[in-house]
């Protein structure tokens, strides 16, 4: 790590002039930021990009820091690094295709913003969306290529950065850290940096388990007791279950895919039954109090959610009505959902795809998720784990339905590790089926 940081001193320094700047001034922050980055695209510091927007998305989701620069810059500079990888594409050849299975989607996307009663923000949030899943999987797929340890190390350290950050300011500013007695770091809440921790653990997960020889026994003790303790401090049952539904079948599917995969449709046949005796189950074993079980006969004001947003799924059941609808919507009905107790967004991705762009999109979504998943499991054994984690993750959140935050390049990030030749070689992975 300390390599790391001597290599990318500057970087480093410049990302808390940024910060310094964004805090103080965001109007010096929105010239002085993208003037930057055109410094980076002209030195070719491609890395310093991605890690860059990386940090931009983490600062964005901190609701605490009003005004929030991060909400300012991070349009701008996924523009641009989208004008990059337009106007530059020989850089980045082989083009990354990982995009193409969500071309139906983005095209009902299109299409469903003329139903927006917020137009302008529904066109601005499905380009960048799209803008996403261009841009993360080619700038990744070029980083594999041209300088794979260095972005695998700094993809992390930066990750783990951001989690010490949180233990730091809790400190100074334990205000900016902390919502309703529970830990969310220097994310907008709670299940914030639940959301971060679960597909971070991913992340790191597999980075270490094809490349162990690029993180020291201290750095990796270090990166799990900050996923951890954070995870612990939050409460954020989210990030347990993700953890644990991904290392669960990451052991099944090693041992027997197909058994992995009944044991997955066993589960969701059982779901019901589960989770309405799991505060009895969890109150036996002490951990009644850790997890909440007070708020899950509701699942924290979910079905009040849910229930409210099926209401309005059914007005507009086949086409809905374009990108950040499901925001809009629970934004305008504020008072009425809380006079019901509830606070908050639809959470979870499914409906609020459902919402924005009706069922035809969410089919379209569901298609692609899946068909990248199966063409990620000829390259390595982790793709189905990965799969269900993520899907299970995203039935309580709306993360995914989100491009602009810390959750979505993550997974981003990941789908292009699973599906890329230059991660993992099919020696690689025999190599480690063998032991």
């Amino acid at each position: 790590m300390l390599v790391f940081i001597k290599e990318y001193y500057q970087f480093l320094i410049l990302i808390a002039i940024w910060i310094i700047v964004g805090v103080n001034n965001i109007p010096v922050a929105l010239v002085i930021i993208p003037l930057s980055i055109l410094l980076l695209k002209v030195k070719s510091r491609y890395l310093e990009l991605l890690l860059g927007l990386f940090v931009i998305l983490t600062m964005s989701d901190m609701i605490a820091l009003y005004p929030n620069f991060g909400s300012k810059v991070k349009p701008i500079y996924i523009v641009l690094l989208a004008m990059f990888l337009f106007l530059d594409s020989k850089r980045f050849q082989p083009i990354n295709y990982l995009a193409q299975p969500f071309l139906l989607f983005f095209i009902i996307s299109l299409i469903t913003i003329s139903n927006s009663p917020i137009f302008v923000t529904a066109a601005q949030k499905t380009f960048s969306y799209i803008f996403m899943f261009l841009v993360i999987p080619n700038f990744t797929g070029k980083l594999l290529r041209e300088n794979k340890e260095g972005f695998l190390r700094g993809i992390i350290y930066v990750g783990f950065f951001i989690l010490i950050a949180g233990f730091v300011l809790t400190y100074f500013a334990p205000y900016l850290t902390h919502r309703g007695g529970r830990y969310q770091g220097i994310f907008g809440n709670p299940n914030g940096i639940g959301l971060f921790c679960g597909l971070y653990f991913i992340l790191a997960y597999l980075i270490y388990f094809y490349n162990k020889k690029l993180f020291s026994i201290y750095e990796l003790v270090g990166i799990l007791l900050a996923i951890v303790i954070s995870v612990i401090l939050s409460g954020s049952r989210n990030a347990i279950m993700t953890i644990l539904v991904f290392l669960m079948f990451s052991r099944l599917y090693h041992l027997s895919p197909f058994f992995g995969f009944i044991i997955f449709i066993t589960i969701i046949m059982l779901y019901q039954l589960i989770f309405a005796n799991l505060p009895l189950i969890l109150g036996a074993l002490g951990l009644d109090e850790f997890l909440r079980t007070d708020t899950m006969e509701g699942g924290s004001g979910r079905d009040i959610a849910w229930s409210f947003a099926w209401q309005e799924i059914k007005t507009h059941f086949i086409f809905g009505r374009g990108f950040s609808y499901d925001e809009h919507l629970f934004t305008i009905s504020y008072f009425k959902l809380w006079q019901t107790g509830h606070f908050g967004g639809v959470h979870s991705t499914y409906l609020s795809m459902w919402l924005n762009t009706g069922l035809i999109g969410l089919m379209a979504f569901v298609y692609g998720i899946v068909r990248i998943f199966i063409k990620a499991r000829n390259y390595s054994h982790f793709a189905f784990p990965v799969m269900f984690a993520v899907l299970f993750s995203i039935t309580f959140e709306s993360w995914l339905m989100g491009s602009l935050n810390p959750f979505t390049i993550q997974f981003l990030i990941i789908l292009t590790l699973l599906t890329s030749k230059s991660f993992i070689s099919k020696e690689d992975e025999d190599t480690v089926l063998a032991h």
